[in-house]
């Protein structure tokens, strides 16, 4: 009798059986018990061991017949009969199904928006209401460059950074200097901007080197033609007058960069850092 347990016969092939959780009731011929561990799994539970033991019997002879050697070994007692090569098979007046596809996988996202249709690529529906494609229909140009790519309102923002650099290589190439179509190109010279003096013609003349374009012959508003054998000036070019742009121009510059400074040094003296670090005692 199993530990913990009191087995009484009821008659029969029925049993009662007492155990710490609770009473159940054991048939033998039919192999149940009130628990229902013995009908679900094949295998006498707690309580059917019980009733089995105080019966004087083994409960392996009442396991179910599925968990034994000879069931397993009779389910190759039959013959298993060959199959013949496909070529041999019988031939069928019905559809042929093929096997699918690869499923190719594709690098990325994988793509859940439908193609739109050529009609659709002008007009999208969202929302039930029809919206017109920005993209591609209108061209913004500028009024004032005439580009497209921006208007008028960022016209400034685009060219602030060239205009800056320039300014700050200091560029003072000439464009156009009078009726002359060759170019000068200026020699600077190495003393400091605050030594420069105005030297007279002779003296700025040496400062500069006539370099005529290649293949353009200069013509002068008041004369014919005129030859310049290698390097030769004009006898009517004015350097007097290029001088004068030029040293203009310079002293605009060093005009532009001083008040420049003098706004920086006066946006500093304004800020906490240096209100700070000027009226900090010293140690």
């Amino acid at each position: 009798m199993g530990s913990g347990s009191q087995v009484d016969w009821s008659g029969g092939s029925q049993w009662y059986v007492r155990s710490r959780d609770g009473e159940y009731v054991v048939d033998m011929d039919s192999r149940t018990c009130t628990c229902r561990k013995w009908d679900l799994i094949g295998i006498p539970c707690g309580h059917a061991c019980a009733a089995i033991l105080d019966n004087r019997d083994q409960p392996i002879n009442y396991v179910h017949d599925c968990y034994k050697v000879t069931t397993y070994l009779s389910c190759y007692e039959n013959l298993v009969m060959p199959l013949n090569g496909k070529k041999l098979w019988a031939p069928v007046d019905r559809e042929i199904i093929r096997p699918p596809g690869w499923n190719t996988v594709r690098r990325g996202r994988r793509q859940k928006k439908r193609r739109l249709q050529p009609e659709e690529l002008v007009v999208q529906q969202k929302g039930g209401k029809s919206k017109m494609k920005r993209v591609g229909t209108v061209t913004m140009t500028c009024s004032l460059c005439g580009l497209s790519g921006h208007n008028k309102r960022y016209h400034d923002k685009r060219t602030a950074s060239y205009e800056l650099f320039v300014a700050e290589q200091g560029d003072h190439s000439i464009q156009d200097c009078g009726s002359q179509s060759g170019k000068l190109q200026p020699r600077r010279a190495t003393k400091s901007a605050s030594s420069q003096t105005h030297e007279p013609l002779s003296g700025a003349a040496a400062e500069f080197q006539f370099m005529p374009t290649p293949g353009v012959i200069p013509q002068h508003m008041s004369g014919p033609a005129a030859d310049f054998p290698g390097n030769d000036l004009q006898p009517n070019f004015s350097f007097e007058n290029m001088v004068d742009d030029l040293q203009l121009m310079e002293n605009e510059e060093q005009a532009r960069m001083k008040a420049q400074r003098a706004k920086n040094k006066s946006i500093l003296r304004d800020s906490v850092r240096f209100n700070e670090l000027r009226n900090r005692k010293p140690d």
